[in-house]
């Protein structure tokens, strides 16, 4: 659900523009090609996430290297740190 915002602006839709304020509002109104491609790889960031928090905690997650898992957990953990701290 989360990510079906980001794939709805990305698609044309403008419900909740209202929500954004300032230049991000005007750019996403424009349609600005920038934004648009951010919103859709925001998008497919978001659904990587939750197939990644589903694979930490299902029993088909433990079929894959953990190795590799464990890194794109970190890396999550990492990016979002980072994001909570930028305020």
């Amino acid at each position: 659900m989360f990510a079906g915002v980001s794939f709805y602006w990305g698609g044309g839709g403008t419900l909740g523009h209202d929500t954004l304020g300032g230049s991000l509002e005007r750019l996403a109104r424009a349609r600005d090609p920038a934004l648009v491609a951010a919103v859709w790889i925001t998008g497919l960031r978001k659904v990587g996430g939750a197939v990644l928090a589903l694979t930490l905690v299902s029993d088909w997650g433990a079929r894959l290297p953990r190795l590799l898992v464990a890194a794109l957990g970190l890396d999550a953990a990492f990016v979002l740190t980072l994001y909570g701290g930028a305020d």
